[in-house]
């Protein structure tokens, strides 16, 4: 089997929580990291035993022993250094969103089809063990009809002092919607298996940035079925994801998703064991680097259409509440 060669590109907080899990990965590898000081990068690459460093991206792009790349730089550059690595020839992981607005994803996703290079956008916990039995189990009518899709995502973090900060800057994309909010859309996409809602409504809190703390969305789909998300950066949200049916519901915390608990119709209640090791970000990456070695263009479980869907939806929830960004864009 060959083993996928990354290059790391943006290396901030995500990708020191996401590097230590290729220890639990196998046939891909980082082989490189790249910033715009190499100093950051040599001691990024130091830190995690990573053989090569650059101190710009064009050098990590023209290395020829890099097969993929990973982006997990702030959202609104990702569209960029997408397309460039695209035309370096890599394949590329992007962090999730995937794009600011969906005029950015829908560009990113021409460029590598043009390209002919896989391209996938990281959202991690859709390739979680647990993830892809609860998948198995609402396709296969283990729920029976879907009625109600509970997600609620989000955390607390000041403001106050902290108004040029990534999260609350909206020049850098900032506000739940894009930091969490990708996680509440996913979830109900992944239950409906890619169904779309015929209505959105959503209300949210704003900071005085003008990005939003925390915001509530209600969607309708014409099957009857209901799906309500929560998400924040302003509030301690309990991370529960639920999905109820005919037949029974099932639940994962996300503080624990080793374990699927579902309740059939009758009350009673089985833990489902889906254990894992580490953080779980490997699977994300042995999923690429399966479609990479297989020649496919994108992930079958976090598919392309998915991501401009989410970009859609997001785009659509923050034209209600009131959030814009000074990169906004209608989709072409």
């Amino acid at each position: 089997m060959k083993t996928i060669r990354f290059g790391f590109l943006g290396i901030g907080d995500i990708a020191g929580r996401v590097i230590p899990c290729f220890a639990y990965a196998t046939g891909v590898r980082v082989d490189a990291a790249a910033a715009r000081e190499l100093e950051r990068a040599q001691a990024f690459a130091q830190k995690w035993g990573i053989p090569k460093a650059y101190g710009s991206y064009d050098e990590l792009f023209a290395d020829a022993d890099i097969d993929a790349v990973y982006i997990g730089t702030p959202h609104p550059l990702h569209e960029e250094l997408v397309v460039r690595a695209l035309r370096a020839g890599k394949h590329v992981v992007c962090e999730k969103p995937m794009g600011a607005n969906a005029a950015q994803v829908a560009r990113m996703i021409d460029e590598a089809r043009r390209q002919k290079r896989f391209l996938m956008e990281a959202n991690w916990r859709r390739f979680f063990p647990a993830m892809t039995r609860l998948r198995q189990m609402v396709r296969e009518g283990a729920l029976g009809e879907i009625r109600l899709i509970e997600s609620s995502c989000g955390f607390y973090a000041p403001w106050q002092g902290h108004e040029q900060a990534r999260l609350f800057n909206p020049a850098l994309g900032g506000g739940a919607m894009l930091d969490m909010g990708i996680y509440c859309l996913s979830f109900t996409w992944d239950m409906m298996d890619g169904k779309l809602p015929q209505s959105i409504l959503a209300t949210a809190q704003l900071a005085p940035t003008g990005v939003d703390l925390q915001t509530a969305m209600l969607m309708q789909y014409d099957n009857g079925t209901i799906a309500v998300g929560t998400t924040a950066i302003g509030t301690a949200l309990p991370p529960l994801l639920r999905v109820i049916g005919s037949k029974g519901r099932a639940e994962l915390d996300e503080s624990d998703l080793s374990v699927l608990r579902y309740t059939d119709a009758q009350g009673k209640e089985q833990l489902l064991a889906c254990p894992f090791e580490g953080k779980g970000y490997q699977f994300e990456f042995m999923a690429a680097a399966d479609c990479i070695r297989a020649g496919q263009l994108e992930s079958d479980i976090s598919p392309l259409q998915q991501s401009l869907d989410m970009a859609r939806a997001s785009d659509e929830v923050r034209r209600q509440v009131g959030v814009k960004y000074p990169f906004d864009e209608q989709e072409g």
